[in-house]
């Protein structure tokens, strides 16, 4: 006869501690911002400081996708923020930007053709 899982319900008091614990993490969290120029961005994808974790998404961007990013480089247009995490061998993890550093690294290896590009 199989096994029926009882479901754990959350009391008050669990929800309490959670909420508490969440917010004593949130305060923990320390960032800085900085201006990297592409290059620099490119150089250090090259050299492997920085890298893009395994679970992180494939690459899915279509060309078109790529296309757009680099028209609003480009144009001087601003561009999203990447997230980064320090790790403890000094390295810097791609948390949020992967799709953007893969399309700049892939142009500057001139394994990219732009296309549908207006005047």
């Amino acid at each position: 006869m199989p096994r029926i899982k009882k479901e754990h319900i959350i009391s008050t008091d669990e929800k309490q501690a959670a909420d508490l614990q969440i917010k004593e993490m949130q305060k923990q969290i320390d960032y800085d911002t900085k201006d990297f120029t592409i290059e620099l961005l490119i150089a250090k994808f090259k050299k492997k400081d920085f890298f893009i974790p395994p679970y992180q998404r494939n690459f899915v961007w279509q060309p078109k996708n790529k296309t757009l990013f680099l028209e609003s480089i480009f144009l001087g247009l601003p561009i999203p923020f990447m997230f980064f995490a320090d790790c403890d061998n000094g390295k810097q993890e791609v948390i949020d930007g992967a799709q953007r550093m893969q399309t700049l690294v892939e142009f500057h290896n001139n394994k990219l053709q732009l296309s549908g590009l207006k005047n």
